[in-house]
C-alpha cells in the first residue's frame, strides 16, 4: 500500500507485505525543498593585485583555487551559479568540515604580508542553536605536516537564518608563510548542516602603494640612486 505526500514538504509511505503476510514493513520517504541562496554575498571592495592572496572567488580576477582531500568523512564540494554567482556548494559527510589542499603548483601560499581572513557562508536550513562557522588556515613546514593554524570564527544569530554572513577578521602575528590547507568548520547543537555554501575566500592587507607602481601615480622618485636625500614629487592625481 502506497500513501503518497499530500504536499512537499511531506513523507510518502510504503506498507509492504511479506507472501504469507505474517511479515508487515512500513517505509517512509521524506520530500523537502532544497535550500539554495536567491542572492549572491556582498560584493568585496577593490584591491590591488598585490594587496590581496584570492583562494576561492571570481572577485579578484583568477583564484588560486582549491582542491578536495580525502580525509575530510566524505564532506565534497561542487561550484554552481546562484543568483548569477558562482559559489561553492558544499555537501557535508559525516563530520562538520571540509578540508581542501591549496590548489597552486606549489601547494601552498605564502601570506606573511596579509593581515586578514575573508569567508563568506550561507547555510541551509533553520537556525540551530550553538550555529558556529570557522575558517581554518593551515600553515605547514617545508615537510609537508602543519606546524600551526590560524582559526577564526563567528557565531550566527537566529535572523541570520539562509542568509550570507561573513568571516573578516585580522589574522594576528601567527606564522603564515606556507599555508598549504584551508578547512571549512561549520557545526551547531544538532550536529552540522547537510548543506552549506560559501564564497570569497581570500588573505588581504590595508591597500599599500608600490613603488614598482609610481608611473601610475605620477609619482618622481630623485636622485637615483640616492645617498642621503630623497626627493619625492607628484602631480595632482
Amino acid at each position: 500500500t502506497i500513501t503518497p505526500a499530500g504536499s512537499i514538504p511531506g513523507n510518502t509511505t510504503i506498507q509492504v507485505v511479506s507472501q504469507n503476510t505474517s511479515v508487515t514493513k512500513t517505509y517512509t520517504v521524506s520530500f523537502a525543498f532544497e535550500s539554495v541562496p536567491t542572492n549572491a554575498p556582498a560584493t568585496p571592495s577593490a584591491k590591488n593585485a598585490w594587496d590581496v592572496i584570492s583562494i576561492y572567488g571570481d572577485a579578484y580576477g583568477t583564484a588560486v583555487g582549491l582542491n578536495g582531500v580525502t580525509w575530510d568523512n566524505g564532506a565534497n564540494a561542487a561550484e554552481g551559479s546562484y543568483a548569477s554567482n558562482n559559489a561553492l556548494k558544499i555537501t557535508n559527510g559525516t563530520g562538520d568540515f571540509i578540508g581542501f589542499d591549496i590548489g597552486n603548483a606549489g601547494g601552498f601560499v605564502n601570506a606573511t604580508d596579509m593581515t586578514h581572513v575573508h569567508a563568506d557562508f550561507w547555510i541551509a536550513g533553520d537556525y540551530v542553536a550553538g550555529q558556529v562557522v570557522k575558517v581554518k588556515l593551515s600553515n605547514h613546514s617545508s615537510g609537508g605536516t602543519e606546524v600551526n593554524a590560524i582559526i577564526k570564527e563567528i557565531a550566527p544569530a537566529a535572523g541570520d537564518a539562509e542568509k550570507w554572513i561573513s568571516i573578516d577578521m585580522d589574522m594576528g602575528v601567527d606564522a603564515r608563510e606556507r599555508i598549504a590547507q584551508v578547512l571549512l568548520i561549520y557545526t551547531n547543537s544538532a550536529g552540522a548542516p547537510a548543506f552549506v555554501y560559501a564564497d570569497n575566500i581570500y588573505m588581504y592587507r590595508a591597500p599599500t602603494a608600490s613603488v614598482d607602481k609610481n608611473n601610475l601615480l605620477n609619482v618622481n622618485l630623485y636622485p637615483n640612486p640616492a645617498a642621503n636625500n630623497l626627493h619625492i614629487s607628484a602631480k595632482n592625481i
